[in-house]
């Protein structure tokens, strides 16, 4: 009897074991108000670890080689430094996916870049379209004085840094609503967007939803927010 309990919990010893082995250990490095946010909240943390998924909280300000291991790194932080340690860290593990790596997420720091995928898409026209907003790039205020530029946007216009690197101005944004004038407060360079007319503008090209809502980049499913955002101003539903 006591040779049969024995042998039980060897076999126990030896399934937690394998358990172990099989758990996924997943990283995300997040600046502190997205993990004060939604993003990982303690439910989630302890429903990942019932499928056998371990969520660690990365440290940036510490060596990024010397935490984990790691069999997936998720990050949503920017800067040189943790750059640098995004490729040191690919190029000792190569077989671990970082999410996403730096090139994969360079066009998304310019607003001009993120949305021009959804220009060069090459797909079957249908039924359901969007298109993209008439932008424009306002390096100084002399870029006001140019009526063939300023002549491409329709008020009301929409001014935001034409940089989105995460920082603080990231999300500030003025709307003009009848004087150009105005957008000489925004602080320059910035991307100026004119909501969709109700007519389709010459230039704009539509694009089948159904296929772009397939695409599961990051680049493209960013790029859909943000028009999902102008079509609701524009009182459109997708």
């Amino acid at each position: 009897m006591a040779e049969v309990a024995l042998q039980v919990t060897r076999l126990k010893k030896n399934r937690e074991r394998e358990n172990l082995q099989q758990r996924l250990v997943i990283g995300y490095a997040l600046a502190p108000k997205k993990q004060q946010s939604v993003v990982i909240q303690p439910s989630l943390v302890g429903l990942a670890a019932s499928r056998g998924i371990d969520l660690i909280s990365i440290d940036p300000c510490c060596a990024l080689v010397d935490q984990g291991p790691f069999d997936c790194i998720i990050h949503k932080l920017y800067g040189d430094d943790w750059k640098a340690q995004l490729l040191d860290f690919a190029a000792r593990y190569p077989d671990d996916p970082v999410i996403d790596s730096p090139h994969a997420i360079e066009r998304l720091h310019n607003r001009i870049s993120m949305l021009r995928v959804i220009s060069e898409l090459e797909i079957l026209q249908h039924q359901e379209t969007f298109r993209l907003p008439s932008q424009v790039v306002i390096n100084d205020s002399s870029t006001l004085s140019n009526s063939g530029i300023v002549g491409a946007l329709h008020f009301p216009v929409g001014a935001k840094p034409l940089v989105a690197d995460g920082s603080t101005k990231l999300h500030k944004m003025s709307l003009v609503c009848h004087r150009i004038s105005s957008l000489q407060k925004s602080p320059a360079p910035f991307l100026g967007s004119t909501h969709l007319p109700a007519s389709n503008p010459a230039g704009l090209r539509p694009t089948p939803l159904s296929y772009a809502s397939q695409c599961q980049t990051p680049l493209v499913q960013s790029s859909l927010s943000l028009l999902r955002v102008y079509a609701h101003v524009q009182r459109r539903k997708f």
